[in-house]
């Protein structure tokens, strides 16, 4: 039997040929590649990187505003654009087309507060500052939102059993509750826990910046050497502690002491400084921080 055999050049040729009758595309490539050192990689590559974090920076300066929603209707108007030339729908392609043709100027009017305050905060230097200011100011409300809520509930001896959620998931205690979705406000926490109200008995659990559910039912701790004097709210914020790494926060309905639970271990009596101190610590800290703040236990405390 002959042994057919190929020659390259040939080969090459063909492959030439058929990608030129082609358009050309796929030797342009392919010479593209070929001629790239890693220098113009790297190039590249920054250059993908820095158009990503420009969409990021205007994600983030448009979040929570009413232009998401546009920006949400502009990506539809696109998409039926594309899938217009994908069914052959001329008439409303073209309609489309003019849109989207003349919808610069449309976005220069919609979005003129966001454009004007990306401008404003590129001038004093503040655009790439934002993300780490935005947070700051968010845990700062949360924790001003706690410690308002626990000062009056605790003036007031009105008890109270709040439960943070970290890393460990608390939705099988949701499950259990009246669920609310709420943003975290201190009139909020307040109100759950008014006597004689549907929602004061149990605890409310919160997930990030979410009062997720209320009247939630915890598990009771079953250490014999919890003090007698802590009642059913203590013993339930050390029960969930035990098994979760979840902070709770208890205000005492016979004394109108706070403490705070985390780890299993167990802090009473706290002033509104160091309840602030250690929520801060515990909520937002580092893990080291989080498990030092946790050290100090509820033994040899004995009021509260």
């Amino acid at each position: 039997m002959k042994k057919v055999t190929f020659d390259k050049n040939v080969l090459y040729l063909y492959v030439y040929g058929f990608a030129m009758k082609s358009g050309g595309c796929h030797v342009q490539i392919i010479e593209h590649f070929a001629n790239l050192t890693p220098v113009n990689i790297f190039i590249n590559l920054l250059d993908v990187l820095l158009v990503w974090y420009v969409i990021y920076k205007i994600l983030t300066l448009i979040k929570g505003t009413k232009a998401v929603q546009l920006l949400k209707g502009i990506f539809v108007i696109i998409i039926a654009r594309l899938a217009t030339d994908f069914f052959g729908l001329e008439t409303l392609g073209w309609m489309l087309k003019q849109v989207i043709e003349f919808g610069f100027l449309a976005i220069i009017i919609i979005f003129q507060p966001e454009i004007r305050r990306g401008l404003e905060q590129i001038g004093r230097g503040k655009l790439f500052q934002r993300s780490i200011s935005q947070v700051e100011e968010e845990q700062t409300r949360l924790i001003e939102a706690m410690k308002k809520s626990v000062s009056y509930m605790a003036k007031r001896r009105i008890g109270a059993l709040i439960s943070i959620e970290k890393e460990t998931g608390l939705n099988e205690y949701i499950e259990t509750g009246i669920g609310l979705n709420a943003e975290i406000s201190s009139e909020l926490l307040i109100n759950i826990f008014i006597p004689n109200t549907p929602l004061h008995d149990g605890a409310v659990i919160m997930q990030k910046d979410k009062i997720s559910a209320a009247a939630c039912y915890l598990p009771l701790s079953e250490s014999p050497f919890i003090s007698k004097e802590l009642g059913t709210r203590h013993r339930a914020a050390l029960g969930l502690s035990e098994v979760t790494d979840a902070i709770t926060i208890v205000v005492s309905e016979e004394t109108g002491a706070i403490s705070i639970t985390l780890n299993g271990n167990l802090h009473r009596n706290l002033s509104l400084e160091e309840f602030e101190g250690l929520l801060r610590k515990m909520w937002f800290g580092s893990a080291q921080e989080s498990n030092a703040a946790s050290k100090l236990t509820w033994r040899g405390k004995k009021n509260g």
